[in-house]
């Protein structure tokens, strides 16, 4: 007597493949968009008007300078790294850091990073539209030194003695 072998592979997989559903439920997944050399200003500067739960700010190295800010934490949304550390912020655990946007990505923001109340963004007029020399040009201005450094996430604590900020390690 032949048996079967499709009532054996349902006999097995079938608890294996609810145990896989069950995991996957509980996982977050967030897919953050594609990097592109835009800062999206064309596609999103409508936006900035409109209301929204997060106030947007379009910011230069010197305002910020005058601001006397403590942190700032300097991301942009195609970051997985950015992406998940911002998502899971919370308005307890955000201190005062002053969240800076290389980019204008304001639908991906609102939708993603619930925790902010406000996102300041690199100024497209002041910088231009190419977000790793807004990233060079902004870090220049604020650390008072050339920068190199064109990835994201970074971080800066204020230097009260020179009014300048200093690039910290993220742990």
């Amino acid at each position: 007597m032949k048996k079967s072998f499709l009532p054996i592979c349902f006999k097995y997989s079938l608890p294996l493949f609810i145990t896989v559903l069950i995991f996957a439920g509980c996982i977050t997944i967030v897919i953050p968009p594609m990097h592109t050399t835009s800062d999206l200003y064309e596609r999103n500067m409508a936006q900035l008007k409109e209301k929204h739960p997060i106030v947007f700010i379009e910011i230069t190295g010197d305002e910020v300078l005058k601001m006397n800010n403590p942190d700032i934490y300097l991301f942009s949304n195609w970051c997985s790294g950015v992406c998940y550390y911002l998502k899971h912020l919370t308005p307890e655990t955000k201190g005062n850091v002053m969240y800076i946007s290389g980019n204008y990505d304001i639908p991906f923001i609102v939708k993603n990073f619930k925790a902010l109340d406000t996102v300041y963004i690199l100024s497209n007029s002041a910088y231009g539209s190419i977000e790793s020399e807004k990233i060079l040009k902004f870090t220049s201005e604020i650390t008072n030194t050339e920068c190199t450094i064109t990835g994201v996430p970074q971080k800066f604590v204020r230097n009260d003695s020179t009014g300048y900020y200093t690039r910290q390690m993220l742990n």
